[in-house]
């Protein structure tokens, strides 16, 4: 993430997501996600594919902001989308069951709000996560930055963009693109008058270099899949969703 630090535990419902060798104990920070309740986090299918990583265990950190010395682990079962796959991407999410409740009661863990919208009302967005900064070091902090939703034109043709299914947004005056070990982290809103003071539009899937002058990300869309994400996230009580 190429963007600037916010004051730590601004985002409580930044999940980090990190992986270690099966057998192993060091774990390595791998992509970002989103908290919807005490038990599931939103992230990208591509982070936690079996296919890709048969030999590698998931687990989520909240409460984190310096990733070497805050947060809380939790071991985790993932759900892929079931029409993803590498060829086809567009349904590019995956829930995170924790296998622990986490305590939403504190100031440092806290859910967000899944949008039905399709845009948000200016088409700027607040993007954030652990990923490499400037393509050379990843980041142990959390890291934040502002982007906006543009033409899917812009959006290079190796992003596989599907207007339906995606947002493509790009950094605003040049500033806080995202960068590899981004993915999967939330695109959103923030309502300082609202009961829901985050508001997530979609999950980072891909971009080009972070190094580009212009660099242009995508986002799969939460509200086209939120049927699937509400099934196994709410399946028996009130959605949380944040209605228009």
């Amino acid at each position: 993430m190429n963007g600037s630090q916010p004051t730590p535990h601004a985002f409580p419902f930044m999940a980090l997501i990190q992986n270690r060798l099966l057998n192993q104990s060091q774990y390595e920070s791998h992509c970002g996600g989103t908290l919807l309740n005490s038990m599931f986090v939103l992230t990208a299918a591509h982070c936690v594919d079996k296919i890709k990583f048969p030999d590698r265990e998931f687990s989520v950190l909240l409460g984190a902001h310096d990733s070497n010395n805050s947060g809380t682990r939790f071991n985790v079962t993932e759900f892929v989308h079931p029409n993803f796959t590498t060829d086809d991407p567009y349904a590019d999410l995956a829930l995170l069951k924790l296998h622990n409740e986490a305590d939403i009661t504190t100031k440092f863990i806290k859910p967000a709000c899944l949008s039905t919208s399709t845009s948000s009302t200016t088409g700027e967005y607040t993007v954030g996560g652990w990923g490499y900064h400037n393509n050379q070091n990843r980041s142990n902090v959390l890291l934040i930055g502002t982007v906006v939703k543009t033409d899917s034109k812009n959006c290079p043709d190796d992003l596989t963009f599907n207007m339906d299914k995606q947002i493509c947004a790009g950094p605003k005056n040049d500033l806080g693109d995202v960068c590899n070990g981004d993915s999967g982290g939330p695109l959103f809103t923030i309502h300082n008058d609202n009961d829901c003071l985050f508001e997530v539009f979609g999950v980072l899937s891909g971009g080009a270099l972070c190094t580009l002058r212009y660099s242009f990300s995508s986002h799969t869309l939460v509200s086209f899949y939120r049927e699937w994400i509400e099934s196994i996230v709410w399946p028996d009580e009130t959605q949380y969703i944040l209605e228009d």
